[in-house]
């Protein structure tokens, strides 16, 4: 799990959503915006109740995000504002992980 002050806040991600650019993988899409301040990258992971019904495997899938972030948090841009939003449920931990991986690539 990302650190509080390396999760986005709730206008954040209103902003992200409204001004932000989108990035898309197989099963989840990225969308961030940069701001002009030298703040450490922010992200937040949105999975829906279509994607997985109970809260359990909400987290679940949540955690494993921040997890996959981690190792490649240091090489992202500083004043980064990110929201991965899962759009359907990934085959294995070992295909969110990937997805996640070629995203983040792609914005750098």
């Amino acid at each position: 799990m990302l650190p509080k002050r390396n999760r986005n806040s709730k206008k954040d991600v209103a902003r992200a959503f409204k001004f932000g650019r989108v990035v898309q993988g197989r099963d989840i899409y990225l969308r961030y915006i940069y701001e002009d301040n030298n703040n450490p990258p922010r992200f937040s992971f949105i999975i829906p109740k279509e994607t997985a019904k109970k809260s359990t495997e909400r987290n679940s899938l949540r955690r494993l995000g921040y997890q996959a972030i981690g190792p490649h948090f240091h090489k992202l841009p500083q004043g980064l504002r990110g929201v991965l939003v899962l759009k359907k449920r990934p085959g294995s931990e070992a295909a969110l992980l990937d997805d996640i991986e070629d995203i983040l690539h792609k914005i750098n």
